[in-house]
This record gives structure tokens, C-alpha cells and sequence, in this order.
């Protein structure tokens, strides 16, 4: 489990895609069902993050 944890460590930093804003947007819970509209439609690019906060 150690090992684990130290490999998510490592992709949270130093391993981190530098581009990866550019391909995640975040959403709000309340724009979910838009969300799954554009991924139905085969319009998305890229990924969504939906923020709990």
C-alpha cells in the first residue's frame, strides 16, 4: 500500500502532464446533465472534473 500511495504522490507532481488543464474543465454538480448532453452528442474533448466544493 506504501508503494501505492507513493506512486499517486508521483503522478500528482513531478509526473504530472503539463498540459493537462487544457484537456480537463471543471464542472459544478448542477452541470452534469449538460456534461452528459455534449458526451452524448460526441461533442466532448477532453475531460470533465466535477468539483464537490
Amino acid at each position: 500500500m506504501k508503494r501505492r500511495l507513493e506512486v499517486w504522490q508521483r503522478l500528482a507532481m513531478d509526473m504530472k502532464p503539463s498540459k493537462l488543464s487544457a484537456v480537463a474543465r471543471e464542472i459544478r454538480l448542477e452541470g452534469l446533465p449538460e456534461a452528459f448532453s455534449t458526451l452524448l452528442a460526441g461533442e466532448a474533448r477532453g475531460r470533465f472534473v466535477v468539483g464537490l466544493g
